[in-house]
């Protein structure tokens, strides 16, 4: 499966560094960059990426309050990870629906459990789509317009 991806972070070393591991997997593309919440916030609307990366080390409650935003816009957020020099926003990072939390500087091993994660969870909501459309289209429609369920599998 494809990601397309989006990094918040006004440092620019830190972006590349992290394009680089995530270039290793192959199937994570960059949809943008932003220096900042309202650039990301423009970001996020306008491509809707996959994955948000959120450097909280400056400006962390400006970045909690963007995706609190985002909810008046968009049904489904992306998933985020928010990325520190320290752990002093992990907290709040997870009760704000965070999908994980990378200290920097950025550890390789770190990275790659949270894109297993992310991929063993996209599998798991595909499978499920899949049997729930399965599901639905044992659903027919006979020709007196009733619905019955079918039994073929």
């Amino acid at each position: 499966m494809e990601y397309t991806y989006t990094i918040i972070d006004s440092d620019a070393t830190s972006n590349l560094q992290l394009q680089h591991y995530l270039e290793e997997y192959g199937d994570f593309t960059c949809a943008g960059l932003a220096q900042n919440s309202s650039e990301g916030t423009n970001i996020i609307l306008k491509y809707f990426p996959d994955v948000v990366f959120v450097n909280l080390t400056e400006n962390a409650y400006e970045y909690f309050h963007m995706v609190m935003e985002l909810h008046q816009y968009i049904n489904e957020l992306p998933i985020i990870i928010g990325i520190s020099k320290n752990k002093k926003y992990a907290y709040d990072a997870i009760k704000n629906g965070f999908f994980d939390y990378w200290l920097k500087p950025y550890n390789e091993f770190e990275i790659r459990k949270s894109i297993l994660r992310l991929k063993k969870r996209n599998t798991c909501q595909n499978r499920t789509s899949n049997h729930l459309f399965k599901v639905v289209s044992r659903f027919s429609i006979h020709q007196y317009g009733r619905y019955s369920l079918s039994t073929s599998r």
